[in-house]
């Protein structure tokens, strides 16, 4: 068992990032949200296996900073509906 502790856990925006493969085929990258540290805004990653299912591509989540060896990683615990998600149109990008 590899020990492990919480640091801290907070409620954010989580965006999926997605890439669409050439016959059509949707894969799941990652999942970002914007938080604070140090007094700076920055990105922070979560990967696909700690973050649960949801619809659509932006939801609210409670995520934590979880402290595990080797490495620390951020997971998403519980979806918060209670929330609305602010009205900005998806950006998307073709290459070719």
């Amino acid at each position: 068992m590899v020990p492990f502790r919480m640091a801290r856990s907070f409620v954010a925006l989580v965006t999926r990032h997605t890439y669409e493969e050439f016959d059509g085929r949707k894969v799941l990258l990652h999942f970002t949200f914007q938080h604070y540290a140090r007094g700076r805004s920055t990105v922070g990653v979560i990967q696909k296996e700690h973050m649960p299912e949801f619809e659509g591509y932006r939801a609210w989540f409670v995520v934590e900073r979880v402290y595990a060896r080797p490495d620390a990683y951020w997971r998403g615990v519980e979806q918060v509906h209670d929330r609305p998600l602010p009205a900005v149109s998806r950006v998307t990008f073709t290459c070719g």
